[in-house]
Parts: C-alpha cells; sequence; structure tokens
C-alpha cells in the first residue's frame, strides 16, 4: 500500500521525469496493491508549475487501471472536476480509468477540523494503520476497520 498526496505525486512524477525515469517511476506507482491518491483537485499550485500535471497523474491512474486498487479522495464532484482541473480530453480519458470497474463509495463530508496540536496529524485528513488495518478521521475522529473503510 502506498499514501500519496496529488501534489507529491506529480513532484515525484516530475522529477523522474527530468531525471529521465518516468517509466521506471510510474511502474513502481503500478505494482503497489493499492494506492491512495489524497487531496485529487487540491493540487494547483503544483499544476501551474507542471503544465502537464494531469497527464503525468494519468499515467499512473492508467497503468493501474485494472490490476490494481487505486483510491481516489477529494472533495470536488464528478461534475465539476472538468471545470475545476480543466483539460476537458484529459479529464474524461481520466475519469474513464478512474470509474471503470469500481466502486464508488461516497463519505459524508467531515465537519469538525482537525485540532493543529497534534504534531502527526500534519495536514492530513486520515490515517491507515497498515499493520494494524484501521484507520481514523482526523477532521471527524471516526475510526475502524481500514477494509470496512473502502
Amino acid at each position: 500500500m502506498r499514501y500519496e498526496t496529488s501534489g507529491s505525486l506529480i513532484e515525484v512524477l516530475n522529477q523522474a521525469r527530468a531525471e529521465k525515469r518516468l517509466t521506471p517511476k510510474v511502474r513502481q506507482y503500478c505494482l503497489y496493491e493499492l494506492l491512495i491518491n489524497d487531496e485529487f483537485g487540491f493540487e494547483k499550485l503544483e499544476r501551474k508549475e507542471v503544465t502537464d500535471a494531469l497527464s503525468l497523474l494519468y499515467k499512473v491512474i492508467d497503468g493501474r487501471n485494472r490490476p490494481s486498487s487505486t483510491a481516489i479522495i477529494t472533495n470536488v464532484n464528478f461534475d465539476d472536476w472538468t471545470e475545476y482541473l480543466g483539460d476537458p480530453p484529459m479529464m474524461m480519458a481520466l475519469l474513464d480509468r478512474v470509474v471503470d470497474q469500481t466502486n464508488l463509495i461516497p463519505l459524508p463530508a467531515c465537519q469538525s477540523k482537525a485540532s493543529s496540536t497534534d504534531s502527526n496529524r500534519k495536514d492530513r485528513s486520515f490515517s491507515i494503520h497498515t499493520s494494524k488495518n484501521i484507520y481514523r478521521c482526523f477532521r471527524c475522529e471516526s475510526a475502524g476497520n481500514a477494509l470496512d473503510f473502502w
């Protein structure tokens, strides 16, 4: 399992491309049994700096399309993806891969704010403890079995 924000994924892929190692890096992301892509749609700064950021994300999503599980966590509704992220043809291709043979799990929005006093929380909205298979939401404080969460 691998947890990665969209912004950090874009940065890693862009760096790999600069080093002429993009294909092996994409293959590496395709090997994880589960890739959790958090904060999808909130990487505006990275997309400004890397003009083909959606194309880089698409390479990973496309490579993982059927053999592996990918969880995309976003506050952006499907209907707003094209307007919010731009590039309608790329968004249609990305959405096609995202919804192909998938289970969409709309989660209720957490209304409470995460406390900034817990240094382990950083900027994440939730945590998954892989060895114990438990999750915890830092916003609403819910927790449970990670397998039930997905």
